[in-house]
């Protein structure tokens, strides 16, 4: 994929020159070769009520927006499909990404006035939501304030139980994250909270330090960990970030949800804009949950530079490409004589982040590529499910940078929670690897 980006430009260019000079675009694409990549990778959010600005799904509405459908794949930044999705780094289910001969397709048909040929008739495609009977939780009406010290400026975490109608164990296999206030709202995070079950300091039950978090006069209660300073839970099963729509887990997996438990929300509020201070947010989650799977999921988000144990302890200012590195052994997360596998990855990084790479260094001292991010974009985060599992097991070593722009930046970037901070986090969910 490395040149890619450049041999495109110089195709385009060369084309621009071309039709300035008078050449012949008779053998140019038409929309008879364009609207079949529309309709595979992008008439899902560019159709009538979808979430796209504007349409793709018919001829006139695709040549209004050809010049600019262009300059939006030639940088990669439309789809918002991250991870690099060629075969060199994974190979992953519904994937968006475009090759270089689609992108080249649709450069060509531009710069030759976007002709219409003999047309194209899209297949009615429903939007896209999550399948399946659901059930809809919801935290309370809920107004932030600014809470978080230097770790997170402008910012809140707030924790809020909700009951689960379920009378025993059952996995989560689905779930759709509707934010009621997309201004203020950073991320969610769903994790399954057992009350009686004792803390992580082993002397109190979860629901008394629950207690104790709670402030009189507000809903939840501060959570900038976790689900709350203490507070034990079997797992992240829910993660929203910015442009993440309904995640469908890999066929046959779920993770569990315990019958006693309830399901804990961390809310994560930026309040960096004034304009939004003082608003409300109520975030609905609908998740779909089944008495059996034949794979049970773990979710695992690993941070070694909020832990303050990467490379460095903040990033430095005014500089275009700072790198940040974190080595994780795996034997710290599980150390257990099993073959594992990761089904799926959520890269997550902060507004400064560009690039991250993720890889597995094997006891023989090769290495895998797990997921590469090229063109990081904060607005379009989600879970990336893969086609062939990654295996893994607790010999080896997970190495991921993220690079970070700090151009802008006086002062050091510390590590944090709050959108003003960063992160640099491959998140992953596993399962069991099959004998």
């Amino acid at each position: 994929m490395g040149n890619g980006g450049n041999s495109m430009r110089t195709r385009m260019l060369g084309l621009l020159v071309a039709v300035a000079c008078g050449g012949n675009a008779a053998d140019a694409p038409t929309f008879t070769d364009v609207g079949p990549i529309y309709e595979a990778r992008c008439v899902a959010c560019h159709q009538e009520g979808g979430i796209g600005p504007f349409r793709l799904d018919d001829y006139e509405s695709a040549k209004t927006w050809a010049e600019a459908s262009v300059m939006a794949t030639a940088d990669r930044s439309m789809p918002p499909f991250l991870v690099v999705g060629d075969g060199s780094c994974g190979e992953f289910e519904d994937s968006q990404w475009l090759t270089d001969d689609e992108l080249a397709t649709i450069a060509d048909w531009s710069a030759a006035g976007a002709p219409e040929g003999d047309g194209f008739s899209f297949t009615e495609q429903e939007l896209p939501a999550l399948s399946g009977e659901t059930i809809e939780l919801s935290t309370p009406e809920f107004s932030p304030e600014i809470v978080g010290g230097a770790y997170a400026e402008f910012d809140e975490y707030r924790c809020f139980a909700v009951d689960l109608p379920i009378d025993g164990d059952r996995f989560l296999t689905g779930y759709e994250v509707f934010p009621g206030n997309e201004a203020i709202v950073h991320h969610v995070i769903g994790m399954p909270v057992d009350y009686d079950e004792t803390g992580w300091s082993g002397r109190q039950t979860n629901g008394e330090i629950i207690a104790e978090l709670s402030e009189e006069g507000r809903d939840g209660w501060p959570c900038f960990e976790g689900a709350g300073d203490g507070v034990s839970f079997s797992g992240e099963v829910i993660s929203w970030a910015p442009g993440q729509g309904a995640v469908e887990y890999p066929e046959g997996a779920g993770v569990r949800v315990g019958a006693s438990t309830k399901m804990v929300f961390q809310v994560h509020y930026n309040l960096v804009n004034p304009e939004v201070r003082g608003q409300s947010d109520q975030t609905s989650v609908a998740v779909r949950l089944e008495e059996e799977v034949d794979n049970e999921a773990f979710v695992l988000l690993p941070d070694l530079f909020l832990a303050g144990e990467a490379s460095v302890t903040q990033i430095p200012p005014g500089q275009k490409e700072a790198s940040v590195t974190s080595v994780l052994p795996v034997s710290w997360i599980v150390d257990l004589p099993v073959d594992l596998q990761i089904i799926g990855i959520l890269p997550h990084m902060h507004e400064r982040g560009r690039q991250m790479s993720v890889e597995f260094e094997r006891q023989d001292g090769t290495k895998e590529c797990v997921a590469q991010v090229t063109n990081w974009d904060f607005e379009w985060q989600r879970i990336y499910f893969y086609e062939t599992p990654v295996r893994f097991n607790s010999a080896d070593t997970l190495l991921t940078e993220c690079i970070y722009d700090t151009s802008s930046d006086t002062e050091p970037v510390l590590p944090g929670w709050g959108t003003q901070n960063e992160m640099c986090l491959p998140g992953v969910m596993v399962t069991l690897a099959p004998l």
